[in-house]
């Protein structure tokens, strides 16, 4: 994976102006969040503000501390992801 692709993977794009809100969404996200689920999937076509959805959730729900935390576990599981893998069997 190139330096510049991971770059975009790992830091928060500005908001733009003039988004409109998806109280539902943001609601089922933070849901996942307090029922303990390790992991929530968003999916969509090409353009349907999946990333503007994971933004706008992070930045209303999560306190800085906690995005640092974020961020350092994304960094480190795809350093892991990078990784030659062993066979195990």
């Amino acid at each position: 994976m190139s330096s510049d692709l991971l770059k975009t993977k790992l830091f928060i794009p500005p908001a733009r102006i003039g988004l409109v809100s998806r109280r539902r969404l943001l609601q089922k996200l933070e849901d996942g969040l307090q029922h303990g689920q390790r992991l929530t999937l968003v999916s969509a076509p090409p353009g349907f503000g999946k990333t503007t959805l994971i933004t706008s959730w992070q930045k209303e729900q999560l306190g800085d501390q906690k995005k640092h935390r974020v961020r350092h576990c994304l960094r480190r599981t795809l350093e892991e992801c990078q990784r030659p893998h062993r066979n195990e069997l």
